[in-house]
């Protein structure tokens, strides 16, 4: 499980030092995802391969809603690979996205790590701080 929350500088090629306490799952290589409100996910091989056995068992996705739910998974993940210091690249898409520049926040979400720039980053912490833990735990037990 990933937990706390670390920032780094980025560096002007666009690598970033992974936290030491990330890496044990993040090993040498995982998958990088576009999220919602500008975050990048980093999912660790055990979660991916959970993805794509779920996405594997569905019907042939060439129709409607599912051709843009998998182009969505599928055509915005990236394969990340540590480097000898510890590093990932960060490609000139997945800055844009989060619109990272000198520094990028690390915050663990139990089972993957999200990837943000700080002033997103608190944007989204202005939207959480409109819900209760009660809410959440609420609308977690209600699987919305």
């Amino acid at each position: 499980m990933f937990f706390d929350q670390y920032e780094y500088a980025v560096g002007s090629k666009g690598r970033v030092k992974v936290p030491p306490a990330f890496t044990d799952e993040l090993t040498s290589s995982f998958k990088a995802t576009r999220g919602p409100n500008g975050v990048i996910w980093l999912l660790p091989p055990s979660l991916w391969n959970t993805v794509e056995r779920m996405f594997g068992e569905k019907t042939l996705p060439f129709q409607g809603h599912a051709a843009k739910i998998y182009g969505l998974i599928f055509g915005n993940t990236s394969e990340v690979t540590l480097d000898r210091q510890g590093r990932i690249m960060l490609t000139p898409v997945m800055r844009r996205h989060c619109d990272i520049t000198g520094t990028a926040v690390f915050r663990g979400a139990g089972l993957w790590v999200e990837l943000w720039s700080p002033d997103r980053l608190e944007e989204y912490r202005a939207d959480e701080h409109d819900l209760t833990m009660d809410e959440l735990f609420r609308e977690h037990a209600a699987g919305k």
